[in-house]
């Protein structure tokens, strides 16, 4: 068994040298994780984590709808993640409660995502889903605030160009990866996206809207179509590329936006 407990605030970050960074004051976030090793025994013999947790994210200039103001948030939840077998799972499910302005807060976020290894290789095929909801509605004041939202996260797991987070969100995503070398690995996905609530706006990854989705009836976000290709030169060095493009639906056609492409490369030096 494990116990992580923090208590954090972010860093203020200033551009008038290494002295004038300041802490936030404006936000806090603190909470208890747990995590348990799960029996060897079960399932016939597995490598499995089971982390609940309880956390609470303070904000004192929350934004949803255009509104600033006060927001006390917190999260139960529990996360299942590990490796039966040549399948491999992660999955993960919190409730979301407390008070923005005059608001009660009510949400809700479940991701799961596996994949499954086509051979007891570990270069060896593989194909996977991940689907993923998260709660919508409220965010411009309609009862309760049905918003879901990340205290933190990896948003290129639903777009590599950062245009999708995990509020108001339907995604469900298939995948594959293969290594046509020993040294490259290649995956390829196909992501759908929806609105959980039509009547709240589609959200980007900073937690700010599309302006004008609010107004649009359509569930539809869009199809995200991803590649991403790794070569690893050599145990140190490795180059990555990555191509995204985002077939934009109704959601965010009708408030005027538009198809997306996104490249991207760099190279890794380890020490």
């Amino acid at each position: 068994m494990r116990v992580d407990l923090f208590d954090l605030k972010p860093t203020e970050y200033g551009d008038l040298g290494a002295e004038d960074d300041i802490i936030d004051p404006a936000r806090r976030f603190s909470g208890v994780t747990l995590g348990f090793v799960v029996p060897k025994t079960w399932l016939g013999g597995s490598k499995l984590y089971f982390d609940p947790f309880l956390w609470r994210r303070r904000n004192a200039v929350g934004a949803w709808g255009g509104r600033i103001g006060p927001a006390r948030r917190y999260y139960a939840g529990a996360r299942l993640w590990g490796d039966v077998g040549q399948l491999t799972i992660d999955w993960s499910a919190n409730r979301q409660w407390g008070r923005y302005i005059n608001q009660d807060i009510d949400a809700w976020q479940v991701f799961i995502a596996q994949t499954y290894r086509l051979g007891k290789a570990a270069s060896s095929p593989r194909i996977g889903v991940h689907v993923d909801y998260a709660s919508g509605g409220g965010g411009y004041g309609d009862g309760s605030l049905r918003n879901a939202y990340s205290p933190f996260g990896n948003n290129i797991y639903y777009s590599y160009g950062l245009f999708l987070t995990p509020s108001n969100l339907v995604a469900v995503a298939p995948n594959v990866t293969v290594s046509p070398a020993a040294s490259l690995r290649v995956t390829a996905e196909y992501q759908l996206a929806w609105r959980d609530n039509v009547r709240d706006a589609v959200y980007r990854a900073n937690g700010q809207p599309f302006a004008g989705t609010q107004n649009v009836r359509d569930a539809k976000i869009g199809d995200v179509m991803r590649l991403q290709a790794i070569w690893s030169i050599t145990p140190r060095l490795s180059i990555t590329g990555r191509y995204e493009h985002l077939a934009a639906g109704p959601s965010l056609t009708g408030a005027g936006y538009t198809n997306s492409d996104f490249f991207a490369g760099w190279v890794s030096f380890r020490f």
